[in-house]
């Protein structure tokens, strides 16, 4: 399930036709939004000691640290289409995607036969 597709307590932006992550993705630029989610995650993993609930703010944290780790999953997938496939450009992109996995924050490459 997408992170989008999910919402710890309750059901509030999940009901409405707009999600406010649909908006603020579309109004702000790639690295404003990353900056949100960041952002976001940071202040419920700030304050989960401090509400008496800490369960659900570690939950909310790791929301938003899930559509983080989409987005950047997904960046890949979103430069292939936008740019053109010239040998050099895909050259590197191997090589940024190459450093990305040597990071531990993405699945290694599996070999193929």
């Amino acid at each position: 399930m997408s992170a989008r597709q999910q919402q710890v307590g309750g059901s509030h932006y999940r009901d409405m036709e707009i999600q406010p992550w649909d908006a603020m993705r579309a109004w702000m630029t790639p690295a404003e939004f990353r900056g949100f989610l960041r952002g976001n995650a940071i202040k419920y993993l700030a304050r989960c000691d401090l509400k008496g609930a800490p369960v659900e703010d570690l939950r909310k944290a790791r929301h938003y640290i899930d559509k983080l780790i989409e987005l950047e999953i997904a960046a890949p997938l979103a430069e292939a289409m936008a740019a053109p496939a010239t040998p050099e450009w895909l050259d590197q992109v191997h090589a940024r995607e190459a450093a990305r996995r040597g990071t531990g924050f993405l699945p290694q490459e599996v070999p193929r036969d």
